[in-house]
């Protein structure tokens, strides 16, 4: 069964702004490609590929099986070795004309500007390129989004949690900025780490 893709729902005018970036970052591949897919390649893909990469994800060493509140443990392996079984590894490597082989792309920077007829705010974003979630420092960026704070964090009871936070600071001092958040985009290989403040035109 097929679903009528909705084009308009995933263009590149419906995404947010730091998702983006993200793309101008990495120079529209790897990390930079689209969050969904294309409709022209969507519309290329063929049962043979789909196969390939259930194939290819869904092989024994990419796959880990527990279970809960399981009652008959014999019965439970019983299932798993009936539909899981028979699956071999796949390396994608080694798979010719393999378009979902995973590549390396570097961060490469970059600017968007673009201008939207009868928007009532100004937006800008600006990025880092960040270290993946296996890397050294992404500790160090994780406890600098916590102090940085975000303008949208407060308690409902009592004074509110990010109130003290050293952009909602900013926030009340700048009269003009009317939301201001941290983005901390982590990824196996690489991110992005910026800031992302608007303004209402009014303002």
């Amino acid at each position: 069964m097929r679903k009528k893709w909705d084009a308009h729902k995933y263009d590149e005018d419906h995404l947010d702004i730091h998702q983006k970036a993200l793309r101008v970052a990495y120079g529209y591949k790897g990390l930079g490609n689209h969050l969904y897919g294309s409709r022209h390649l969507v519309e290329e893909l063929c049962e043979e590929e789909l196969d390939l990469w259930q194939d290819v994800l869904f092989s024994p060493n990419n796959i880990v099986i527990g279970g809960f509140g399981v009652d008959n443990h014999e019965r439970f392996v019983e299932l798993v070795d009936k539909y899981l079984g028979n699956r071999q590894n796949v390396d994608s490597k080694n798979v010719k004309g393999n378009r979902f082989n995973k590549r390396t792309y570097n961060y490469v920077g970059g600017d968007n500007r673009e201008s939207i007829l009868d928007a009532n705010s100004t937006s800008i974003f600006i990025g880092f390129n960040s270290p993946g979630y296996n890397q050294n420092y992404l500790a160090d960026l994780t406890v600098l989004q916590v102090l940085l704070g975000d303008s949208n964090q407060f308690s409902s009871g009592g004074p509110g949690k990010g109130m003290h936070s050293i952009l909602n600071k900013l926030l009340s001092r700048v009269g003009f900025i009317s939301d201001i958040k941290v983005h901390n985009q982590v990824f196996s290989d690489g991110g992005l780490f910026g800031i992302e403040a608007t303004s209402l035109d009014n303002k």
